[in-house]
């Protein structure tokens, strides 16, 4: 099985977050997106995996390289921003012909991916997608054979005059026949809601997949990366097993807390992180390198790495050159 992680996107909703890192760089609770993949694709039957980069792909290439990866990684650096159809499209080369288990990189989802693999197979589809019932994203119509018949506002207004038709959301997880992309340019963006809509009016509609019981998060803005943090601040540990459930703090060893400084809720230190003498803290996420100055007052914020802060802050996220933006916009 060979896999593609799709994490060259702009990340424009994490902003100013991610002015100073990748999504897939970006910590939760201590560790990233990027090492969760790297454990869920170690314990499936992934033979080589390609990630694509574009914004700040050699802060993620460099990452990539200071990891141990128990199969072959391989970063395809993108010149211009692609698409997820285009992305896919430039790593062929990297991927190789058959079926392509594609993932955001974004997202928490403990999908079994080989089962899904298996039943892409059998479908004969020429592409599958695993999808799930989640009303705030439903926008993918499904028909009663489980073939995917139209996307996003065109699928709203098809169901609407169809009542056999179902609206699922799409979890961020395909796989994908080579062959259905080799047909289009290579080094040219490709949207890949066109390559689908193109497999449906051929009559060959991508195959709808479904697991029962699926566990899936993602963290595409701001207020959904605070909430995801503190979901599994929160949660019982091993509900997501490559995650640290169930811890309120998160210290790292090379971080500074001054004397008298009080920590409530929700507290994650990173590398370099100092909080001064005095300062309270309730419910803060401060990447690396982060300054809180004496006697501060930091609630429900999140400091990106270099941020330097004093006095009263609440409900924003800061980064390194004091660009900020509401949590709860």
């Amino acid at each position: 099985m060979r896999v593609m992680l799709l994490a060259a996107g702009l990340a424009t909703r994490l902003r100013p977050l991610s002015l100073a890192r990748p999504k897939v760089l970006v910590p939760i609770l201590g560790t990233t997106m990027l090492d969760y993949w790297r454990r869920r694709l170690a314990q499936t039957g992934c033979r080589a995996l390609v990630i694509n980069a574009f914004h700040l792909g050699d802060r993620l290439r460099a990452a990539v390289a200071e990891r141990a990866w128990p199969f072959p990684v391989t970063v395809s650096v993108e010149q211009d921003l692609l698409g997820t159809g285009g992305g896919l499209r430039k790593a062929l080369p990297a991927l190789g012909d058959g079926p392509l288990v594609v993932v955001n990189g974004d997202i928490l989802c403990d999908a079994d991916l080989e089962r899904l693999f298996e039943a892409h197979a059998r479908s004969m589809a020429p592409a599958s997608l695993l999808v799930h019932d989640c009303p705030p994203f439903n926008n993918v119509a499904v028909d009663s054979d489980d073939r995917i018949v139209e996307f996003g506002a065109p699928a709203l207004r098809l169901a609407a005059g169809r009542p056999e038709l179902q609206l699922l959301a799409f979890t961020g997880i395909h796989v994908i026949d080579s062959h259905i992309l080799a047909p289009f340019p290579d080094g040219c963006f490709l949207d890949i809601l066109q390559v689908h809509r193109q497999l449906i009016a051929q009559g060959r509609p991508p195959h709808a997949l479904f697991q029962p019981g699926l566990y899936w998060r993602e963290m595409g803005s701001l207020a959904a990366y605070f909430a995801l943090n503190r979901e599994l601040a929160a949660a019982v540990p091993g509900t997501v097993p490559e995650l640290p459930c169930g811890e309120q703090r998160r210290l790292d060893p090379g971080c500074v807390v001054g004397t008298g400084a009080q920590l409530g809720g929700l507290v994650v230190l990173g590398n370099g992180t100092e909080v001064g003498a005095g300062a309270v803290l309730t419910n803060v996420i401060a990447w690396d390198g982060v300054r809180i100055a004496p006697r501060s007052r930091i609630g429900n914020c999140i400091l990106a790495d270099g941020a330097q802060v004093s006095g009263e802050l609440n409900d924003l996220a800061m980064a390194k050159d004091g660009a900020c933006a509401p949590l709860n916009p």
